[in-house]
């Protein structure tokens, strides 16, 4: 049950066992002090079950959305999240004292149909650049907890075939997209005016492998958790980038407007001043150098 209904049941019967007590108290007055310290004792029970359902709705786990997407995100064989957003959240929630939930899916298309259903089943969702259209169902914070850099992949072999300046000079090369990725207002409106030859595929994770059989020559990722990734499998000798990003931009662990968390503005405005205390203090910036995040893009070596 929502947090806003389960809060209005236990309010409603509150009440109404409330007035019960009063209306026992006012047939029975009569009967002297026993029969008013009787009703007393009623009333105040329900007033104390009033109260304690309206703490347990507003201390109900938050909700938040993501893809798997190493270093940000992913789940252990232990099952525990780990992660540089993971870190982040966890170290805002316990600072607010908010239980929360972890909900990760494969699919970008799913996350983006979940966060604006009515009711979502999300309240928050993990690591979104702005755009307009997100406006429409997600509610952004004022503090970014990252700033990240999209460029186009290639394999090492093919380092100086390519060349971007504009999105022109990318017609007929084959390009890797992932459905449900924002990627960029331009890069979108390239690959129908251009136009652009692109595979679109419904998850992220088997873009590198793609790549490396040569299924396309180009694709656009996130250049940190790129590097991270080949490094960590020990295929980072084998791609390079084009230098150009396609978009760099701020991100923000966004709030989902259709979400049922009762007193969401208020949450948002703590969130946000306990993500500027984190800049503040330095402790965001030890999480950011255990992921490298603290540096910019590095090249592969030549």
């Amino acid at each position: 049950m929502p947090a806003g209904t389960l809060q209005a049941v236990v309010r409603h019967e509150a009440r109404t066992q409330a007035t019960l007590g009063m209306q026992y108290w006012r047939l029975h007055k009569g009967s002297g002090m026993p029969s008013f310290l009787r009703a007393l004792k009623y009333c105040s029970t329900w007033a104390l079950v009033l109260v304690a359902g309206s703490a347990l709705a507003q201390k109900r786990e938050l909700v938040i959305g993501g893809i798997p997407e190493a270093p940000l995100r992913w789940q252990a064989n232990d099952g525990q999240f780990k992660g540089y957003d993971v870190e982040i959240i966890d170290h805002i929630m316990k600072r607010l004292h908010i239980p929360y939930r972890i909900e990760l899916v494969d699919s970008p298309a799913r996350l983006v149909r979940n966060s604006q259903a009515k009711p979502s089943p999300y309240d928050m969702v993990f690591s979104h650049s702005y755009t307009h259209d997100r406006v429409e169902y997600l509610r952004y914070p004022g503090q970014s907890h990252v700033r990240f850099h999209w460029n186009f992949f290639l394999r090492k072999e093919d380092e100086g075939k390519f060349v971007f300046n504009r999105y022109s000079d990318l017609a007929g090369i084959p390009i890797g997209v992932t459905r449900g990725f924002a990627y960029s207002d331009e890069f979108l409106r390239a690959i129908t005016e251009v136009p652009l030859t692109v595979d679109v595929v419904a998850t992220n994770k088997v873009q590198l492998d793609k790549l490396l059989a040569k299924r396309f020559d180009l694709v656009p990722l996130n250049t940190k958790s790129t590097l991270w990734e080949a490094r960590a499998r020990g295929i980072l000798p084998r791609i390079s980038y084009l230098p150009n990003p396609i978009k760099d931009r701020p991100y923000f662990n966004a709030f989902v407007k259709s979400s049922s968390y009762p007193r969401m503005a208020d949450l948002i405005a703590r969130y946000d001043a306990t993500l500027l205390e984190m800049k503040r203090d330095g402790s965001l910036t030890r999480i950011q150098a255990r992921y490298g995040f603290d540096k910019g893009p590095e090249r592969p070596a030549p």
